[in-house]
């Protein structure tokens, strides 16, 4: 009687997508929220949009202060410990911890916020995972024929005329180049023909110590020829290598997944990295691109006419003596 509940389940197994309904994608994650961190978090800063924290969250850091650019989702999950003092504004939103130490608080300013311990709405891998794989799946795409990296004039530019199939083109430039390239030099980022979306991949460390500091002279060092604003929504930077990465007013989202990552001013955008010192304010704005949806898993080789016919011989001659002894 329970082979007909075995064979349900098994076929529930095979339809694409239904144990994964409504499961998060890197697309989700990164349009979706402002941080995501595998590990532990220090800010005194805003995070005006959700995040989520796999280690403790320390400092005095506020989230959604700011009421103009409020996200859809309003929810912050610190998996750790909160061990300072932080607090949610303006909206309604929900703060999902796990603990909270002896020096940490959560205050609710925004009317009809809760707090709730443990409960957490996701797994914290269901984040992780998808980012990860992201990470690596753009760090090994090769930069496409008629893309090109200009430095020099006081300008590093990224020139997008060909992208993949789903408009991404993609770029690989050295972290040390990258450092050195963009002292003083404007940031140029032009998208046109099939290219909707840039991914840069920084490849590499910095200097004898591995720590790369991408400290942009100003803001208004951004620039774009589709967004026409310092902020770049369509363009993504993939610090793969990196382990100790400074970053300053940055525009762009950011993938840093082994990253501990120091900001010294605003960062704007989505970034993902393994811990954070917050030195600055994140800021959320949204990323406007397309990231390529994960590569699809190999399907099971079909066995052929003459596989099949032998393995039901097979089965024929384990069952006939079954049979003959049922007769007896």
């Amino acid at each position: 009687m329970r082979r007909p509940v075995v064979l349900a389940a098994a076929a529930l197994a095979l339809v694409p997508g239904a144990a994964s309904a409504g499961a998060l994608t890197a697309q989700s994650i990164i349009t979706g929220y402002n941080l995501v961190a595998s590990g532990d978090v220090t800010t005194n800063a805003d995070i005006e949009g959700a995040a989520v924290i796999g280690g403790n969250l320390s400092g005095s850091g506020q989230f959604f202060n700011n009421s103009s650019r409020q996200p859809a989702d309003p929810t912050v999950s610190v998996y750790g410990t909160v061990l300072g003092g932080t607090q949610i504004d303006n909206v309604p939103g929900i703060f999902y911890y796990g603990a909270i130490g002896p020096s940490g608080s959560i205050a609710l300013n925004g009317t009809g916020s809760t707090k709730v311990q443990n409960g957490f709405p996701n797994a914290l891998s269901a984040y992780l995972t998808p980012l990860n794989a992201l990470a690596t799946q753009a760090a090994a795409m090769s930069q496409q024929a008629g893309n090109s990296i200009v430095a020099g004039g006081n300008s590093l530019a990224f020139n997008a005329t060909t992208g993949d199939s789903g408009g991404v083109a993609y770029f690989n430039i050295a972290a040390a180049t990258l450092e050195s390239d963009m002292n003083n030099a404007t940031m140029q980022f032009n998208l046109s023909g099939s290219a909707s979306t840039m991914i840069i991949n920084v490849i590499g460390n910095c200097g004898a110590g591995g720590t790369c500091s991408f400290v942009d002279p100003g803001s208004e060092h951004f620039t774009s020829v589709v967004s026409g604003t310092t902020f770049q929504p369509n363009v993504l930077f993939n610090f793969t290598n990196e382990t100790t990465l400074g970053l300053s007013s940055w525009e762009t989202a950011v993938l840093a997944p082994d990253a501990a990552t120091t900001t010294s001013n605003a960062l704007e955008g989505f970034l993902y990295t393994a811990t954070l010192n917050a030195g600055g304010e994140l800021h959320n704005l949204t990323f406007g691109g397309t990231v390529p949806p994960p590569p699809s898993p190999p399907v099971p080789p079909v066995p052929e006419p003459a596989s099949a016919l032998l393995l039901a011989a097979g089965l024929g001659a384990m069952l006939r003596p079954r049979r003959l002894g049922a007769s007896r």
